[in-house]
């Protein structure tokens, strides 16, 4: 069973590799002198956090502290359960869409836009760097996320509490953690309902099948959208 103990071990894992590996990137640019491509850095913030959670997960939550991968929610699931999920997901994406929708009124900008901002590549990737981002934005990001979000936190404050105090704390935390504030609201929606999900199907297979269906739908509408000129971002 997953205690604090092992919670904490993880994050502070996490914490230190994600650590060590931007101070790697800073050494080699202010000191060595090398030169990281605008591309390579959005690797670096896509990939690092994924690497640093899954790294972390299976060396010290799995094989130091002894937790199993069942006690992380990897267990099987009915694909009932998870067409079941979709057909949920589906009629939240509405209300998603609206969060959105608000964030951009008030902030004038976009989650999306707020990226491509920060990650300038995003914006206009090349052909062979599509399939690279897809598989860490469509995959690798999202499983890391539900692992640690909903198969690490949340079920360590599920022991503690009811399932609505747990799903919105982890939630929270969730959305924080992606440092963007036009995405605060609608990622502490999704939080809550992939935390329904693995709640009510008892597997992380199911939230990590739908988040993965929800990037994939993401960043398949950014590429469209960059394709043909569409604007993301606010005024």
């Amino acid at each position: 069973m997953i205690a604090g103990r092992h919670v904490v071990a993880i994050l502070a894992g996490i914490l230190a590799f994600a650590t060590a590996g931007l101070t790697l990137a800073w050494f080699a640019t202010a000191r060595a002198g090398v030169s990281i491509s605008p591309f390579a850095q959005t690797l670096i913030a896509l990939g690092l956090p994924p690497a640093a959670t899954l790294t972390c997960v299976g060396l010290i939550g799995v094989r130091w502290c002894g937790l199993r991968w069942a006690d992380l929610g990897f267990r099987r699931v009915r694909p009932a359960s998870i067409l079941r999920a979709i057909g949920i997901w589906l009629l939240c994406l509405p209300a998603v869409g609206a969060l959105v929708y608000l964030m951009f009124r008030i902030t004038g900008s976009t989650a999306i836009g707020r990226q491509v901002e920060l990650m300038p590549s995003l914006g206009s990737p090349e052909p062979w760097q599509i399939p690279i981002l897809a598989a860490l934005i469509v995959f690798a990001a999202p499983l890391a996320e539900e692992i640690l979000f909903r198969g690490l936190l949340f079920g360590w404050l599920r022991r503690h509490a009811s399932f609505w105090p747990s799903a919105f704390a982890s939630a929270l935390v969730f959305s924080l953690l992606h440092m963007i504030v036009e995405v605060i609201p609608p990622t502490i929606a999704l939080g809550l309902v992939f935390a329904w999900m693995y709640e009510r199907s008892g597997s992380l297979w199911t939230p990590v099948a739908v988040h993965m269906l929800h990037n994939g739908l993401v960043f398949g509408a950014t590429i469209t959208a960059l394709e043909r000129g569409l604007p993301l971002a606010g005024p």
